[in-house]
């Protein structure tokens, strides 16, 4: 889309009245400005995006447009007699970035989109370095997503980086998200009066390079007389960024990092339009609690592309800050290492493109990597270069860093008593810490301290929380600190749940209203004296014990009653009785005070003796219950009732060793001992025969073994109550796998 010529005029009319006037601050009400030597960029206070409304700082050089001040350069290094931009304020802006959650799409956008709202946190000027922070959390659906972006200048760099930190404060993992930058780049539309570019794809993470690294461009030719070619891009390193262009409000994170919807992202791409360009990162399993950080450059000179990727290095040691890299300092970073050893290294996300080796050699831990472990015993000047591993990657020219090592004894520090405490209300605790010379404590509450040594007398629970101790050493600088963490509790309304169980139970006791309990005594409940507030153990019994929490003491009471024990004679379990028996059986429970019996039939009876006609062949069992208060036992017997007179012939067995049913037996009743018995095969030779209910074959012959297979069986017997002699036959089967 154009916009309209008439944005130049009212940019020109602003810069006529600010153009010679003394910059005077950074932050300008809620926006802030970041003035360096050649780029001056304006950040809006509640969107978090480059582009601050209303007037800028005196003698700043932005065109504005549509009411705002985004971002021009100087790449011309003529003390802004000619310089680039605005780069996307001439007409209708398109300039902002977003979040993409569950595949919506929240959008901070300068003509006014807010759906992450926050405000400028920090802002700092540190020899040449320039830093500008803004916080902002966004309420994404059912996401709690804490932001922070940091703009960072050195003063007279053609580029600036910008980190975001993202913290999912939410409760669950969001299985995927987006962060999104997009830009529609007018570049020297107020000189050359066109709103084109040509937008290239000069590198994608995934390439066919193998290089991680993204780059989108922006750019147009010089205007004669007027200006130098004037170029913008985003670039990234990481397997997780992707570039693309196409289109104008590019505000679907994942259309910008897959290339869809409209959107080109294949490297070499270029096109010639109105459009915007756009860089994208993709998140995965994004942990409750857990950040990441997203971090791009943005390049305003493009002979400065490589220079711009080497600044997302940065080198990093015990006591060192993320902003600014130590490149910020006008003396060289010294490192002290109070006792012991440190790490000292060289941190971003290319850091392996590079070939690192530090020189000296001397206490390091290896010489040859990025990271490296220093034990020094004297000072010593390090300085770590690193060298292309490819130059398809990385620029040709090597990186150094510099910092000096100085060692110093170790501290000593410590704080007792231990990292945690417990304490009720007005139960004052004390903490010493040592090892410093000098001390500083601070605490919930405002509470503060400035000795080794510090009370802390609670008045409501709010003293909970972390006590911090600093500890300093004046004379070597050295410093520690260390933790505390301290619980107060209420006094508390200690309640305790009494019990009334059985011998051998299970009783839990209960406590409420404390979080640190003492039970006594401790030994009787099969726990320590300090437990926690629900106690459960076996009684046998019973007893009175006593818990305490704080300032309240409570009573629980545990009552065990003797359990019944039931018992009876006349039966045993599985016993076999013949139609015609009497069975008799007499309780002998102990420990009761009342009993009930259950008989066959499902009659029941409170009779001591109990006695019962076996008329009928029966399978059945018989349960006496006794009581003694709430306690019961209860004991079963089943027993069998045959005919006088049965003979039972098996129909398989299976002599193969394994003492299961290895030997053929007849079963019988009422029949005289004297019975005979023979076996056949198949053919009807007689294999094996004996006499007498007592005997058995187990499947050998005077030949050896009978195979497997179907025998005769042929019994003659005599039954006991007299009569003629009988003769049965049957079949059965051998088996012997």
């Amino acid at each position: 889309m154009k916009k309209s010529i008439l944005h130049l005029r009212i940019a020109i009319i602003l810069i006529l009245l600010v153009f010679n006037k003394i910059i005077t601050a950074q932050i300008v009400g809620t926006t802030g400005y970041i003035i360096g030597s050649h780029v001056e960029i304006g950040v809006d206070g509640t969107g978090g995006f480059e582009g601050a409304s209303g007037a800028a700082p005196v003698g700043t050089h932005f065109r504005g447009g549509f009411g705002l001040n985004g971002f021009v350069a100087n790449p011309q290094l003529d003390s802004w007699a000619n310089y680039n931009g605005d780069f996307f304020t001439p007409g209708s802006p398109e300039n902002g970035w977003g979040l993409q959650v569950g595949g919506v799409n929240y959008s901070n956008n300068c003509v006014g989109e807010f759906a992450i709202n926050g405000s400028l946190t920090n802002y700092t000027h540190i020899l040449d370095c320039y830093n500008l922070d803004w916080e902002g959390t966004a309420l994404l659906g059912s996401n709690v997503i804490k932001t922070k972006i940091n703009y960072f200048l050195q003063e007279n760099d053609l580029f600036y980086t910008t980190t975001i930190v993202l913290t999912n404060n939410s409760t669950t993992t969001i299985p995927l998200m987006y962060y999104y930058r997009n830009v529609d780049p007018d570049n020297n539309e107020s000189i050359s009066f066109d709103f084109d570019t040509h937008n290239t794809i000069e590198d994608q993470a995934g390439g066919p390079s193998g290089c991680q690294l993204a780059c989108v461009s922006g750019s147009q030719v010089s205007v004669p007389g007027v200006s130098s070619d004037s170029y913008l891009a985003f670039a990234a390193v990481g397997a997780d960024y992707r570039v693309s262009y196409g289109g104008f409000s590019n505000r679907s994170a994942s259309d910008i990092w897959n290339g869809t919807g409209g959107l080109t992202g294949t490297v070499g791409s270029t096109n010639f339009a109105d459009e915007a360009i756009s860089l994208a990162f993709k998140i995965q399993n994004f942990l409750p609690g857990t950040s990441r950080t997203i971090k791009f450059v943005t390049i305003l000179n493009s002979s400065d592309k490589n220079r711009a990727l080497a600044n997302l290095l940065y080198l990093t040691y015990p006591g060192s800050t993320f902003y600014p890299p130590s490149v910020c300092s006008n003396v060289i970073d010294t490192v002290k290492v109070c006792g012991g050893s440190s790490y000292i290294q060289v941190e971003g996300p290319n850091v392996l493109d590079y070939n690192w080796s530090w020189s000296p050699t001397t206490f390091l831990s290896s010489p040859l990597t990025y990271s490296t472990l220093v034990s020094p015993t004297t000072t010593v000047v390090y300085t770590v270069t690193g060298t292309p591993a490819s130059t398809v990657c990385v620029s040709p020219i090597p990186l150094t860093y510099t910092i000096a090592v100085k060692p110093y004894p170790p501290m000593g520090f410590s704080i007792t008593p231990g990292d945690s405490v417990k304490t009720c209300v007005g139960v004052a605790v004390s903490f010493t810490a040592s090892g410093g010379t000098n001390y500083s404590w601070t605490g919930p509450g405002g509470f503060t301290g400035s000795t080794g040594a510090v009370v802390i007398t609670p008045t409501t629970v709010i003293s909970s929380g972390v006590y911090v101790a600093m500890a300093t050493n004046t004379l070597t600088g050295c410093s520690a600190s260390g933790t505390i963490h301290v619980t107060v509790y209420p006094n508390p309304l200690i309640t305790a749940a009494s019990s009334t169980i059985c011998s051998g139970q299970t009783a839990t006791l209960l406590a409420t209203g404390a979080d640190t309990y003492t039970w006594s005594p401790g030994s009787a409940l099969g726990n320590p004296v300090t437990v926690t507030p629900t106690v459960t153990t076996t009684y046998s019994v019973g007893g009175t014990y006593t818990i305490s929490g704080c300032k309240s003491t409570k009573t629980s009471t545990v009552t065990v009653i003797p359990n019944a024990i039931a018992s009876f004679t006349g039966l045993t379990s599985g016993q076999t009785f013949l139609v015609g028996d009497m069975l008799n059986i007499t309780n002998t429970s102990t420990n009761f005070t009342s009993y009930n019996w259950t008989l066959c039939d499902g009659s029941s009876s409170t009779a001591s003796t109990v006695a019962i006609p076996l008329t009928e062949v029966d399978e059945c069992c018989i349960k006496l219950v006794a009581t003694n208060g709430m306690c019961k036992d209860s004991l079963s017997k089943c027993y069998n009732v045959i005919p006088k007179y049965s003979l039972y012939i098996p129909n398989v067995f299976t002599p193969n060793g394994d003492n299961v049913n290895d030997v053929f037996r007849i079963t019988a009743l009422g029949i005289k001992d004297d019975a005979k018995v023979a076996i056949y095969n198949r053919w009807g030779t007689k294999l094996y025969e004996w006499t007498g209910l007592s005997g058995g074959w187990d499947g050998n012959t005077k030949s050896g073994q009978a195979p497997s297979g179907t025998y005769f069986l042929i019994i003659n017997y005599t039954k006991i109550d007299g009569g003629e002699a009988k003769t049965d036959k049957g079949f059965f089967t051998l088996f012997r796998d």
